[in-house]
């Protein structure tokens, strides 16, 4: 019984090692600047919009175990992504 007791505080103990009072508010912050009492992080930056800007297909080409070619099609579209701080991103997906 003393030994399950022992290990459980080693283990909770152990949770609590190297966690300092910066890290425990917001772990995720990047702190741009620092001065004495304050410290800025910038907003979260997260998609707001997506836009499907082009969508094709394309003939493409394959070989079987006899070397005889077949043919086939993808659909390839083109996504824009717009982002919280104004920025952008412009991706592409095949799908087959």
């Amino acid at each position: 019984m003393k030994k399950v007791i022992l290990a459980t505080l080693i283990a909770t103990a152990a949770l609590f090692v190297g966690v300092s009072t910066s890290e425990a508010g917001n772990s995720s912050c990047r702190p741009v600047y620092r001065s004495h009492q304050n410290t800025y992080c910038p907003p979260p930056v997260y998609k707001v919009h997506t836009c499907e800007i082009n969508r094709c297909k394309h003939k493409r080409v394959r070989y079987n175990h006899c070397g005889d070619a077949y043919y086939y099609y993808v659909t390839v579209v083109t996504y824009r992504d717009t982002y919280s701080n104004g920025t952008h991103r412009t991706r592409t997906q095949t799908f087959s």
